[in-house]
């Protein structure tokens, strides 16, 4: 499987689960209350839920580098962008919610270089470098 094709069989954008037919075992607890509330009109950070049946994949650099490709381009921003940066969240799911789920990744892509644009965006007065 190609980068391209991982991006268009395997990552699902916020609010697209269930027109793609995935329920809460392939979606996780989190990408189906996200997908709620796209439902509702409210506002959701961009981003993509990749189904429990593909989440192995996610080791192989292809298909992680796809994760990311996706990423930028659903959020318009750059990993790495010192003026515009993308942070990016890995959050693992299960299909029900409740205690035991692995603790996520926050925070990928604060660097040095990034942290002053973010701290303008969160505005929280430095705290974050």
């Amino acid at each position: 499987m190609t980068g391209t094709e991982a991006v268009s069989t395997i990552f699902v954008p916020y609010g697209q689960g269930r027109g793609r037919g995935l329920d809460e075992a392939e979606l996780g607890a989190h990408g189906v209350e996200v997908d709620r509330l796209v439902a509702l009109g409210l506002p959701v950070v961009p981003g993509v839920t990749m189904p429990v049946s593909h989440a192995a994949s996610l080791t192989r650099p292809d298909v992680a580098q796809a994760a990311v490709d996706l990423l930028q381009q659903v959020a318009g921003r750059r990993f790495g962008d010192p003026e515009r940066p993308l942070l990016i969240r890995l959050l693992a799911s299960t299909p029900a919610g409740g205690a035991g789920i692995p603790v996520d990744l926050p925070g990928l892509g604060i660097t040095a270089a990034s942290a002053p644009a973010l701290d303008e965006i969160v505005g929280c007065g430095g705290a974050i470098y």
